[in-house]
């Protein structure tokens, strides 16, 4: 089953999939930083007082975080790899303002594609 990110406006799982993007889990093992997250998303389906443990199969894609919310992947440098995307403990999704409706328009394919290129440069 294919994911979906649950930000209100964020569409396009097959283009964006072959672009690159990843999706990331609430972080329920950690309630209050799952409940900051719910909070930061204002997807009216999901609650931020109900109990986390309902929220294992929400995702969020890598397109609401910034290149600063990654960790820098030593592996991939060492072993010379891809990077694999592992977001900082404090990471809280938080893109989304610049590009309201992402339904890949010319104008968002090149924000992402920015994004991605400083992601793997980084």
């Amino acid at each position: 089953m294919p994911w979906r990110c649950c930000v209100p406006g964020c569409k396009g799982y097959d283009e964006a999939k072959s672009m690159g993007v990843v999706f990331h889990g609430l972080p329920t093992r950690d309630p209050q930083r799952c409940r900051t997250w719910l909070k930061a998303i204002q997807n009216p389906r999901f609650d931020e007082n109900t109990p986390v443990s309902r929220y294992s199969g929400v995702r969020v894609c890598s397109l609401h975080f910034t290149a600063e919310d990654y960790e820098e992947d030593f592996r991939a440098k060492i072993l010379n790899i891809a990077p694999k995307p592992m977001l900082k403990g404090g990471a809280v999704p938080s893109w989304w303002m610049t590009c309201k409706i992402f339904v890949f328009s010319v104008q968002c394919r090149k924000k992402i594609s920015n994004k991605l290129v400083k992601f793997r440069q980084d």
